[in-house]
């Protein structure tokens, strides 16, 4: 029994699959050889790793056997677990949904910003879909029809990878931003945390420059990477957010901002008066806000797609 499934993090019905395949098909043939007195078990995946590029990087086949077609050298990679990114922030999409549903089978990149194509089971056989035409495939009574669907990330993540905060371009519109912020303002900054890609904070002050004494003092206290002296900064405090996405509410978490990091500023919002305790002993300063579906947008868009 295999301890380690080799394939790609969910790669497409393409020539690597196949590859997959034989790669696993070689691992269990050879773990089948053991024997007491040549113990030929893989524990590991690293002796999985070497096994295979030691000894199957190139195909049995030559390349004059499979006439120039196909697939001749295969390229191994390895590294530990731990620097391996989870699966939730790479490719953990909940897509299939409606009639096509999670025993689909093929996937296709349509070059379309957060969609891509489905169907329930690959053809790749007849004339047309071995020409890439899959719309116009011959075995549509046996694969199902091609159809479109939006990718959305089970753990609410944002669907596109890159990180906007490391554009030159993005940062400088910060810098701009920044400098209008007072005290009191609903700001909307970009995060790197996959699972928040955004936050909205509650402005403590104007803008800043990060002195030697802030260095010393709040070197703890930054929110995204570390703020140097001569960097500007914002003093923030924030805010959690609501399960319909609009409402937000503050928290006791003040911290120091980079001002490359605003994408908002001044968001649309209305503050939620809050139903107070019958004990007088009992005091809250917890603020809540609603804000307009205009301003959330706006500041995913900026997080998300800010060159477009």
């Amino acid at each position: 029994m295999l301890l380690w499934t080799h394939s790609e993090s969910a790669h497409g019905k393409d020539r690597v699959d196949s590859e997959c395949g034989r790669c696993k098909y070689i691992l269990r043939c050879h773990e089948m050889r053991d024997t007491p007195e040549e113990p030929t078990q893989l524990k590991t995946s690293r002796q999985q790793f070497e096994l295979l590029d030691n000894k199957y990087c190139i195909t049995r086949r030559t390349h004059r056997e499979k006439k120039g077609k196909g697939t001749y050298c295969r390229i191994f990679h390895w590294m530990p677990a731990k620097s391996i990114r989870p699966l939730s922030s790479l490719a953990e999409v909940e897509t299939l949904t409606g009639a096509v549903t999670m025993k689909s089978h093929f996937f296709m990149n349509i070059q379309k910003a957060g969609w891509i194509d489905v169907r329930e089971v690959a053809c790749l056989n007849c004339n047309h879909c071995s020409r890439h035409a899959y719309k116009r495939c011959e075995n549509v009574a046996f694969c199902g029809q091609v159809e479109a669907r939006e990718a959305a990330k089970k753990s609410g993540g944002r669907e596109h990878a890159a990180e906007t905060r490391l554009s030159g371009n993005v940062q400088r519109h910060g810098l701009r931003r920044a400098k209008r912020v007072r005290a009191g303002m609903l700001i909307g900054s970009e995060c790197a945390n996959e699972t928040e890609p955004y936050i909205v904070s509650v402005a403590l002050d104007s803008e800043r420059e990060w002195t030697e004494q802030d260095d010393s003092v709040r070197a703890g206290t930054c929110w995204m990477g570390r703020i140097v002296v001569g960097m500007p900064y914002v003093r923030a405090r924030k805010c959690k957010k609501g399960a319909d996405g609009l409402l937000y509410c503050t928290t006791e978490c003040e911290f120091n901002m980079s001002s490359e990091d605003v994408r908002v500023v001044e968001m649309e919002h209305e503050e939620v008066a809050v139903r107070r305790s019958s004990r007088a002993s009992v005091t809250s300063n917890v603020k809540t806000f609603r804000l307009s579906k205009g301003a959330v947008h706006k500041l995913k868009h900026r997080c998300w797609q800010p060159l477009s």
